[in-house]
C-alpha cells in the first residue's frame, strides 16, 4: 500500500470534497488489480480514509 500512496500510477480529485484524493496503482502481486487509496491530503501526516481494490478498473 505505501508504493500507491507515495508513487501511484495516477491520482483523481474526489467529486464531493476537494480535501480528498484518490490515488490508483497497479499491484503487480495480485494480477495487476488496481489499488484505490482515498486519501485526505491537507493533513500531515496524511491520513488515509479507505483502500480497495477497485473492480472497475484493470490495468
Amino acid at each position: 500500500m505505501q508504493i500507491g500512496i507515495n508513487n501511484p500510477d495516477e491520482l483523481e480529485a474526489d467529486k464531493f470534497n476537494l480535501e480528498l484524493e484518490h490515488r490508483l496503482a497497479a499491484i503487480p502481486e495480485f494480477g495487476n488489480r488496481v489499488l484505490r487509496i482515498i486519501v485526505k491530503k491537507k493533513t500531515q501526516p496524511e491520513v488515509v480514509v479507505t483502500a480497495f481494490f477497485d473492480r472497475r478498473l484493470k490495468r
